[in-house]
């Protein structure tokens, strides 16, 4: 990989009712399993983030639950994929998603939310599926099946990113 390519560690991938504007109320209406999902996803992101910099990469915060990271100066390929293989074993696994049918509503609620923000602010983002699509999906292959960046993920990484910010999967 070259040393100016981007490379996106994704954290987590969940999202959360957050689209493009204020998400003030939406905290309060998470079910159990998903706030204590995304608290955990958080501390976990907290972890990996020191550890990334402290061994010289270049981290760029997307959301709570995910960070950009690219090759400092002095990792080539192989010493930034021995970076992020550690820092991975000591943050330790990520928390396990929520596979209770009310967090899985709420995610697919959220991505749609977000789909809809990054179409207001000009992206193109695949349709989503239909709910009882996305369950069977989010159940079939680890809770990735469809995400509102489908489509919008060909960007170029700084463009992609930057739709991220603009609407991101969940804001906190």
């Amino acid at each position: 990989m070259p040393s100016k390519a981007r490379l996106a560690l994704l954290v987590l991938i969940v999202v959360v009712a957050s689209g493009c504007g204020d998400t003030s109320d939406s905290e309060a209406e998470l079910p159990a399993p998903l706030a204590a999902f995304r608290d955990a996803a958080v501390e976990h992101t907290d972890r990996l983030r020191p550890c990334l910099e402290d061994g010289g990469a270049l981290v760029d915060t997307i959301s709570p639950v995910e960070l950009a990271i690219e090759p400092g100066p002095a990792l080539n390929e192989e010493a930034m994929a021995a970076l992020v293989n550690r820092c991975r074993d000591e943050a330790g696994p990520p928390p396990p998603r929520p596979t209770d049918r009310e967090s899985i509503a709420a995610i697919y609620a959220g991505a749609a939310e977000v789909s809809d923000g990054l179409r207001e602010h000009g992206y193109v983002p695949t349709d989503p599926p239909s709910f009882e699509t996305f369950l069977d999906g989010y159940a079939n292959s680890g809770g990735v099946a469809w995400t509102p960046y489908d489509g919008v993920d060909r960007l170029p990484p700084e463009e992609f990113n930057e739709a991220k910010r603009l609407c991101p999967e969940w804001t906190g």
